[in-house]
C-alpha cells in the first residue's frame, strides 16, 4: 500500500472524496501491478491449497474460490489492457504430439527496480492509520 496525493488521485480519474484517506495526509492506493502480483501469488496458493491450506475448511474452500474468480477476470482485463504484441511461432518437438509455443520477441518492460524502489519509498504498511468510515456507512 502506499500515499497517493489529492492531485494524483485525480490524475488517475479516482475521485478522492470516495476514497480512504490516511491520518497522516494523502490517500490509500496502490499500483495496479501489484495486484497482478498478489492475484498470481492467490491462484498458485489456491491451485496447491493441499499444500498451503490443509486444513481449509469448505466454507474457506468457497471464498478462495471467489477470490481466484476475482483474480482471473482481474488478470484478463489487466492482460488486455497492456496487450503484449510480440510474436509466438509453434514449433515440433520430438516426443510432444501438440505443436508448442515459442517466442524469441524482445519485450519493452518497465524498469521494475526503479518502479519497485518509488512504490517502497511511498509504501504505508499494511496497517496503516486511517480516517474513520463516514457516519451511515454501515458496519
Amino acid at each position: 500500500m502506499i500515499r497517493a496525493s489529492y492531485d494524483e488521485m485525480a490524475h488517475a480519474g479516482e475521485r478522492p472524496e470516495d476514497s480512504i484517506e490516511l491520518l497522516d495526509g494523502g490517500y490509500l492506493a496502490s499500483l495496479g501491478v501489484y495486484h497482478d502480483l498478489h492475484c498470481l501469488r492467490r491462484i498458485r496458493f489456491f491451485l496447491y491449497r493441499d499444500h498451503f491450506y490443509p486444513n481449509m475448511t469448505a466454507e474457506q474452500e468457497h471464498g478462495e474460490a471467489s477470490h481466484v474468480e476475482h483474480c482471473l477476470e482481474s488478470l484478463r482485463t489487466s492482460t488486455m489492457c497492456t496487450g503484449d504484441t510480440g510474436l509466438w511461432t509453434f514449433e515440433w518437438h520430438p516426443h510432444v504430439a501438440k505443436a508448442q509455443a515459442k517466442t524469441a520477441a524482445q519485450r519493452s518492460c518497465v524498469d521494475w527496480g526503479a518502479l519497485d524502489e518509488w512504490t517502497r519509498g511511498r509504501a504505508v504498511g499494511f496497517n496503516p492509520r486511517l480516517k474513520g468510515r463516514p457516519v451511515g456507512m454501515g458496519l
